[in-house]
């Protein structure tokens, strides 16, 4: 038997992150987002104890991510540019 895949909070978070970018915030579940990754529920529980909790880590990592991306472009000259287009 192989070894079992560590399922970690950012793989959660990632793949909670493309499911509320495609279909809203609404959409993450534990169960899509256990059948998202390939796994039960139970390693999203482990993480997330709570629905609210879920979608709370999700926001938080969407507002990350879209702050990383726009810093990419802090220190051009065009940083407004950049950022808005």
């Amino acid at each position: 038997m192989p070894p079992r895949r560590k399922i970690t909070k950012e793989m959660l978070l990632d793949h909670a992150f493309q499911i509320a970018e495609s279909k809203g915030i609404s959409a993450v579940t534990s169960r899509s987002v256990a059948k998202s990754v390939g796994c039960s529920v139970q390693p999203v529980f482990s993480q997330f104890p709570t629905m609210e909790e879920l979608r709370q880590a999700t926001f938080d990592y969407a507002c990350n991510k879209f702050v990383d991306e726009v810093l990419v472009f802090e220190n051009q000259p065009d940083f407004m540019l950049k950022v808005v287009s």
